[in-house]
């Protein structure tokens, strides 16, 4: 069957486009319905030639025409089967007795329940908004008060126009309204992020120094001397070596087999006033001569000890932290600026209590103080040179200038400072090693 599409094309339907009643054109691609598109008649074609007859194969030759076959021989036919006997008819079943027929049941009356109110979110009060201010006539007089500023204003020049975004008026569901710039979307100052980095450097500062510093560093002494501000050289715990925990690593040498008893923080050092733990020279003690600060632990038995036995010395012609001549369990700390020029601070009491004392020995360029347990113990403020400038190693029980005078008792966390430590802050250390 021939269609015609809308483009004037002729399309051929197919069998299957004639059952679903719609086609393509091949031409533009459109839809076609056959029960609306008109159809084209085919003209009729010239008719074909007859087709010559198939040739027909030769027959065969074959031979002697094959002998009917005997019927076989069929046996009697079969009998039939007698019918089964059928037994009695089955007896019908008597139909089921049942009750009497249900009841309607009653309706159950309900009671009523009663609903719980259900609260109600607040409504937000609306404010009355205020009536808008009418504009004051122009040949109206200022208010008082406000004439002389008003005449200043007039007198002085008009002032430069500024960054600040003016009121907006915007149109609201009520009116007109006025629409104010938020101050917080204001740009920032330049100079801002630096104040932030200032104030945020300064309180760094501040707190990694602590009070103590920072009531420290208000000035220099007579001698040129900033008390508070102090380096640490050295710091030996004594947890069972003679390691140095400080910025040098100045570790020391056991001589004459000192033991390691527990002690105040950990372990300590304990001699029987023939060993010493013995640290080489280091040019870091040779610039602490304008000041420096001697701290440790001590535990001294009540038993005769050997005059000047050393506790924490650097020889004995520059500063030395030891026991007072007479050996009667008083401290001593005294600094040498060329002999004879000796300068001491002593203690009053004996510390030979068989308990642990934390003892500091402060030299700031004018006084030499001593401290147990975080107070003022002796000071000497008729000093008036530096700490002689001698190379000496330190040792912790005797005296590398004086042998002979090592010390019967326990020691432990020995620090070292260059710099001059104010009160407060051997308090603090005393209250931090304690």
């Amino acid at each position: 069957m021939l269609v015609a599409c809308r483009c004037g094309n002729t399309v051929q339907v197919s069998q299957d486009s004639i059952r679903e009643g719609i086609c393509w054109c091949d031409s533009c691609g459109a839809l076609i319905n056959l029960a609306e598109a008109p159809r084209v008649q085919s003209t009729p074609d010239a008719p074909a030639p007859p087709r010559p007859a198939p040739r027909q194969p030769p027959p065969k030759t074959t031979g002697p025409p094959p002998q009917p076959r005997a019927p076989k021989a069929v046996g009697p036919p079969p009998q039939p089967r007698a019918p089964k006997p059928i037994g009695p008819p089955p007896q019908q079943r008597p139909p089921k007795t049942t009750g009497p027929p249900p009841q309607p049941r009653a309706p159950q009356p309900r009671a009523p329940q009663a609903r719980a109110p259900q609260p109600r979110a607040p409504q937000p009060r609306q404010e009355p908004r205020p009536a808008p201010r009418s504009a004051p006539p122009a040949d109206a007089p200022p208010p008082s008060g406000l004439a002389d500023a008003a005449a200043a204003a007039a007198s002085s020049p008009a002032p430069r126009r500024s960054g600040r975004k003016q009121p907006v008026i915007a149109q609201g569901i009520g009116g007109p309204t006025t629409k104010r710039p938020d101050p917080r979307r204001r740009a920032p100052h330049p100079l801002l992020p630096m104040l932030a980095i200032i104030a945020a450097t300064t309180a760094m500062a501040i707190f990694t120094a602590g009070p103590a510093d920072v009531d420290a560093n208000a000035g220099a002494n007579a001698a040129g001397v900033v008390p508070g501000q102090v380096d640490l050289i050295g710091y030996w715990p004594l947890d069972g070596n003679a390691n140095d925990s400080g910025p040098y690593r100045l570790n020391g040498k056991l001589v004459g087999g000192p033991k390691f008893v527990p002690g105040r923080i950990g372990k300590a050092a304990e001699f029987n006033g023939k060993n010493r733990i013995e640290i080489r020279g280091h040019a870091a003690f040779d610039a602490a001569t304008d000041a420096v600060t001697i701290a440790a632990w001590v535990k001294l038995p009540n038993t005769p000890q050997h005059d000047w036995a050393g506790i924490v010395t650097r020889g004995d012609a520059t500063w030395r932290l030891s026991l007072a001549d007479k050996a009667n369990g008083r401290l001593s700390f005294s600094i040498n600026s060329g002999s004879p020029n000796d300068y001491a601070a002593s203690t009053a009491t004996s510390l030979n209590d068989d308990k642990w004392h934390h003892v500091v020995g402060v030299y700031s360029g004018v006084t030499v103080d001593l401290y147990v347990d975080g107070q003022l113990a002796g000071t000497n403020s008729r000093v008036s040179s530096a700490v002689n400038r001698q190379s000496r190693p330190i040792w912790i029980s005797g005296n590398a200038d004086k042998p002979g005078r090592e010390l019967i008792g326990a020691v432990d966390d020995v620090r070292v400072y260059q710099g001059a430590m104010t009160d407060a802050q051997v308090r603090d250390l005393y209250q931090q090693s304690n």
